[in-house]
C-alpha cells in the first residue's frame, strides 16, 4: 500500500482544522460580505487569506488560488510583510495538495524567509513543519526530518503544545518508514493524547490513520480496522472529502490483505470516485495502484496492467518517487506472472533505480545523526541553564562571605570568640564533608553497577540490530539479486535444443534451492514472524520446525499474551527460549518439552519442562559456556530471575519471573 499519501492528508488537517460543511459555507459567506465592505488595507488582505484557506479546505483549489493571488498582490502593494508571508504559505499548501512540489517549496521557502526576518517564532515553526511535509511526500526523508526537528525545537521553546502534537505525528511517520514501529507508536499516541485534550477532531482522525498503519504493518488487522473506521467516522463528521477517500483506501487495503477482494475493490472504487470529484491526482494514482494490485492477486492480469500503467503515468506527472517505485515493482510482478520476463526485468531495473535513490545507507545515517544532534542540543541547553543557576548561587555565596568578613574586621574586640566559633564551624564542615564523600562513593559504586548493566544491554541490543540488519540485507540484497538472475535465465526458455533445456531446468532448480536456503538463514538471523506478529506466533513456528527436525515434541501454552510486549523484550525472550531449547536438544535427549507463558498486570512467568536425563545444577555456577552466559546476560537486561530444578534421570524444570511495567 502507498503510505506517503497520508502525510499530505495529515498536513492538510493539522494546519487549519476542518469545520463541518454547513459551518464552512457560512464562514465563506460571511467573509465575502466583509470583503465587499473592506477598504484596500491589511484587513482586506487577512480576509482574502481566510477565504483562500476556507476554499482550500473545501477542496475548491482553483478558487482558493484565485483569492490567494489576489491577497498576495494587495499585500505587496501595502508592503504588509505578515500578509505576504501568510499568502505564500497558503499558496504553497495548495500546490502541495495538487502534487506540484516544486511550486509548493518555492512558495513555502519565500514565506519562511519573511517570517525569519520578522522574528515570528510560531509562524517560523509552522513553515519548517510544512516544508518537512512536502519533502516527506517527495520521499526525501533526510530533509523532511531536518525540518520536523527544527519545527519541534521552536515549538518546545515557545510552549506551543497544540502544534507539538503535529510534530510528534510527523516524526512518528519517519520512524515508521525506518520500520521502528515502537518509536512510531510512541510518537503517535503522544500526539493523539494532546489532540484529545484540545478536542481537535482533524488531528485525532490523522492520528488514528497513522496508528492504524503501524498495526497493519505488524499484521494486527483487527486493531488497524478499528483505527481506520474511527478516522472515517470523524472525517465524515467534519466533511473532509480527502480524509474520507483516504480512509476508504486504508480499509480496502486491510480487506485485500485478508483476501476479501470484493470488499477491498468496493472501498478502493469508492475512494477513487471521491478523489476524481476533487481532482486530486495523487489520490487517484493511489487508488489506481491499489485496484491494480488487487486485480493482480485475483489473477486478472489485463485489468491489473491497465490500472498500474495509469497510476505510473499520474505519479510521474506529480513527481512522487514512492508511487513510481511501487508502480514499477507491481508491473514487474504482473509481467513475471504473465511469463513476459523481458518486461518484468525492465520494470524491475527501474524499480531498483528509484529505490536506491530514496533508501540509501547515507540517508539513514543522516537521519540518525540529525536525531542525535537534536537530542544533544536539547541536553546542552539544560546544562547551560544549570550552569547559569550555579553562577547565580556562587555570586550570592560570595556576597555573604564579604559581609561575614566585614563583620569579623569590625568586631576586633571579639576576635578570640570569633576564631573559636570559626574553628568549631570548620570542624563541623570537615565532618560534613567526610559524610558527603562517603555518600558520593556509595553513589559512585551504584552508578558503576548501573553503567555496567547499560553497557551489557547496549551490547546485546547491538547484536540484535546487527542480526536484523544482516537478515534484511540477505533478503533484500542477495534475495533480490537471485530473483533478478532467475528472470534473466527464464528469458532464455525459448531455446528448442534439448541440452539447453536440461541446463535451463537445472539452473532454475539451483536458484530455487539457493533462495530457500537464503530464506532459512535470514529467518534464523531475525525471524520475520517475530517482528511482524509477535512472540507467541514466532514460538509456535519455531516449535513446528523443531518438531519436524528432531525426534521430540514441543508443546506451547500461553495465557494473557494477546497484547504484544515491547519489541525489544520479545526479542530477548525469544533468544532466551531459543538458547534453552538448543541446550535441551543438545544435552538432555528429551522426548517432550512443555513451554508455558503466563502474563499478569505486574509480571510475566515462563516455565520450561522436559523429560530428559537431567543434570547437576551446581555446574552452572562455574560454567564458562557462551550459551549460558548469553542467557544470563539477557535475563539481567530484563531484570528477570531464573530458578532451575533438575534431577539426574528425572528431567528438568526451569522457571523465569519477569517484572512488567505499565509501559511494557
Amino acid at each position: 500500500m502507498l503510505r506517503y499519501f497520508h502525510i499530505l492528508l495529515f498536513f492538510i488537517l493539522i494546519t487549519g482544522g476542518m469545520g463541518q460543511s454547513h459551518a464552512q459555507n457560512k464562514t465563506i459567506d460571511s467573509l465575502l460580505v466583509l470583503l465587499k465592505k473592506d477598504k484596500e488595507d491589511t484587513n482586506k488582505v487577512n480576509h482574502l487569506n481566510k477565504l483562500c484557506w476556507e476554499y482550500q479546505t473545501a477542496d475548491n483549489y482553483d478558487t482558493a488560488l484565485h483569492y490567494g493571488n489576489f491577497a498576495l498582490q494587495l499585500a505587496k502593494q501595502l508592503n504588509f510583510h505578515k500578509g505576504i508571508a501568510n499568502t505564500y504559505n497558503n499558496i504553497g499548501i495548495i500546490y502541495s495538495i495538487q502534487g506540484n512540489y516544486t511550486k509548493a517549496l518555492e512558495n513555502c521557502f519565500a514565506s519562511l524567509k519573511i517570517r525569519e526576518e520578522t522574528g515570528d517564532k510560531k509562524s517560523i515553526a509552522g513553515s519548517y513543519n510544512d516544508i518537512g511535509l512536502i519533502y516527506r511526500n517527495q520521499g526525501n526523508y533526510t530533509k523532511a526530518l531536518e525540518n520536523y526537528l527544527a519545527s519541534l525545537k521552536i515549538r518546545e521553546e515557545t510552549g506551543d503544545k497544540k502544534n507539538i502534537a503535529a510534530s510528534y505525528n510527523n516524526i512518528g511517520l519517519i520512524y515508521r518508514n525506518q520500520s521502528n514501529y515502537a518509536m512510531a507508536l510512541e510518537n503517535y499516541f503522544a500526539s493523539l493524547k494532546i489532540y484529545k485534550e484540545f478536542s481537535n477532531k482533524a488531528g485525532i482522525a490523522a492520528s488514528y490513520i497513522n496508528i492504524g498503519e503501524i498495526y497493519r504493518s505488524q499484521g494486527n488487522y483487527a486493531m488497524a480496522l478499528e483505527n481506520y473506521f474511527a478516522s472515517l467516522k470523524i472525517y465524515k463528521e467534519i466533511g473532509n472529502k480527502t480524509g474520507i477517500a483516504s480512509s476508504y483506501n486504508n480499509i480496502g487495503e486491510i480487506y485485500r490483505n485478508q483476501g476479501n477482494y470484493t470488499k477491498a475493490l468496493g472501498n478502493y472504487f469508492t475512494s477513487l470516485k471521491i478523489y476524481e470529484e476533487i481532482d486530486n491526482k495523487e489520490g487517484i494514482a493511489t487508488s489506481y495502484i491499489n485496484i491494480g494490485s488487487t486485480y493482480m492477486e485475483k489473477k486478472n492480469y489485463a485489468e491489473a496492467t491497465t490500472y498500474l500503467l495509469n497510476s505510473l503515468q499520474l505519479f510521474k506527472e506529480v513527481e512522487v518517487k514512492d508511487g513510481m517505485m511501487e508502480a514499477y515493482q507491481r508491473l514487474s510482478e504482473v509481467n513475471e506472472k504473465m511469463n513476459d520476463y523481458k518486461n518484468a526485468h525492465t520494470y524491475y531495473q527501474l524499480y531498483s533505480q528509484i529505490k536506491d535513490s530514496i533508501f540509501n545507507e547515507e540517508s539513514s545515517k543522516q537521519i540518525t545523526e540529525m536525531q542525535t544532534k537534536y537530542e544533544t542540543e536539547k541536553k546542552e541547553k539544560q546544562i547551560q541553564l544549570l550552569n547559569k543557576e550555579n553562577e547565580v548561587k556562587g555570586e550570592r555565596l560570595q556576597k555573604q562571605q564579604t559581609v561575614r568578613n566585614a563583620i569579623i574586621g569590625i568586631s576586633g574586640l571579639l576576635i578570640i570568640v570569633v576564631v573559636l566559633l570559626y574553628n568549631r564551624r570548620q570542624l563541623k564542615m570537615k565532618n560534613s564533608y567526610q559524610q558527603k564523600i562517603s555518600a558520593q562513593q556509595k553513589s559512585l559504586s551504584e552508578e558503576l553497577l548501573k553503567q555496567e548493566k547499560l553497557r551489557l544491554k547496549s551490547i546485546v541490543i547491538a547484536q540484535e540490530k546487527e542480526r536484523k540488519r544482516i537478515a534484511e540485507e540477505l533478503h533484500d540484497g542477495i534475495g533480490q539479486m537471485l530473483s533478478a538472475v532467475k528472470l534473466n535465465i527464464a528469458a532464455l526458455d525459448d531455446s528448442k535444443e534439448d541440452d539447453y533445456k536440461i541446463q535451463y531446468k537445472n539452473a532454475i532448480e539451483l536458484i530455487d534451492d539457493s533462495c530457500s536456503e537464503l530464506r532459512n538463514i535470514s529467518h534464523n538471523m531475525m525471524p520475520g514472524l517475530l517482528v511482524k506478529s509477535g512472540l507467541i506466533p514466532a514460538l509456535n513456528d519455531l516449535a513446528d520446525k523443531l518438531n519436524h527436525s528432531y525426534a521430540l515434541k514441543i508443546f506451547i501454552e500461553s495465557d494473557g499474551m494477546e497484547k504484544r510486549l515491547d519489541n525489544a523484550m520479545e526479542i530477548q525472550l525469544y533468544r532466551i527460549i531459543q538458547e534453552l531449547l538448543n541446550n535441551i536438544i543438545k544435552y538432555a535427549h528429551a522426548a517432550e518439552i512443555h513451554i508455558q507463558l503466563n502474563r499478569s498486570e505486574s509480571e510475566l512467568t515462563l516455565m520450561m519442562e522436559d523429560d530428559g536425563k537431567g543434570f547437576d545444577t551446581t555446574i552452572l555456577k562455574t560454567s564458562a559456556g557462551n550459551g549460558w552466559n548469553n542467557i544470563n546476560s539477557r535475563l539481567e537486561i530484563l531484570n528477570a530471575k531464573i530458578e532451575i530444578d533438575s534431577r539426574v534421570g528425572k528431567g528438568t524444570v526451569m522457571f523465569i519471573e519477569l517484572p512488567l511495567t505499565t509501559n511494557t
